[in-house]
């Protein structure tokens, strides 16, 4: 196995990618967003997952993982913030032109830290269906992959229509907002749709999986059509930024009832402010 080069850059107004990186030209990596509290990373070893993950599936050899978030980490330490919101992507670095990787590249991991202030009580949001279907592909689906244009267009089109976020479907399958995992529930059932073929595995939403059991719910991953969306009680989005958010409006179809959500994002505000 060939040793690999690491170079680590801080995006801001001073540092430039450079010109034929191939995250820039061909998406050629993939990245994670989370917080940082007081110099530690929240869902630490769930965002180490999944750079992880994405680094086996898009053949980064030699990918040293705990080194990369070790190294990002220490470049924070002299922040003055509470609270950062961090931005680590992971490109196979500059090369010559075409898209096959040669093996010569150098990795870069581009990364960008921002205050941030997260809400306490996130406002009910609502929801267009996007004309934009999310992309199928059975090998990369779960990854957060650089190609984020299916989102890109979606969340224009929210935006240019008035609402909140856009529901992202294949075909009349159900798969996720624009940034966001989906959870539905009704009485003591709660849904989320199965991504074994497109969508992002969300780091926030194995933690509320795992909260859901523990308040007596019975938690399912499975196929959700978009005429199960009147059986629903509640919704809600989960993002390992924002928290948990509860959905209000789906087009015309409302949901009243935010009590879990609310629930959640207490368990979630908690936990980052726990972080230490």
């Amino acid at each position: 196995m060939r040793r690999v080069n690491y170079s680590f850059t801080e995006i801001n107004d001073k540092n430039n990618v450079a010109s034929n990186d191939r995250g820039l030209h061909y998406g050629d990596g993939f990245f994670t967003t989370g917080l940082v509290k007081n110099g530690r990373l929240v869902f630490a070893d769930y965002h180490l997952e999944r750079l992880n993950q994405a680094a086996d599936k898009l053949n980064f050899t030699d990918w040293k993982g705990p080194f990369v978030l070790s190294e990002v980490l220490s470049q924070l330490r002299d922040r003055s913030e509470d609270l950062l919101l961090l931005k680590i992507a992971i490109t196979r670095g500059a090369s010559q032109r075409g898209y096959a990787a040669i093996g010569t590249e150098q990795y870069s991991v581009l990364y960008s830290a921002n205050p941030y202030q997260p809400s306490q009580k996130n406002t009910p949001i609502k929801l267009c269906i996007s004309s934009y279907p999310v992309s199928k592909n059975k090998y990369l689906a779960g990854l957060k992959t650089l190609n984020r244009i299916d989102q890109v267009l979606a969340a224009t089109e929210a935006h240019q229509l008035g609402f909140d976020n856009a529901l992202m479907c294949y075909e009349k399958f159900v798969v996720c907002t624009t940034n966001a995992n989906l959870f539905f529930v009704k009485e003591k059932d709660v849904v989320t749709p199965l991504l074994s073929e497109y969508g992002i595995e969300g780091i926030c939403k194995k933690t509320v999986k795992s909260w859901c059991k523990e308040l007596g719910y019975q938690v399912y991953e499975k196929p959700i059509f978009k005429s199960d969306l009147a059986h629903f009680e509640q919704a809600f989005t989960t993002n390992s930024v924002i928290g948990v958010t509860p959905i209000k409006n789906i087009l015309s179809q409302e949901y009243l009832n935010f009590n879990l959500a609310e629930v959640l994002q207490s368990r979630f505000n908690q936990l980052v402010n726990s972080t230490v």
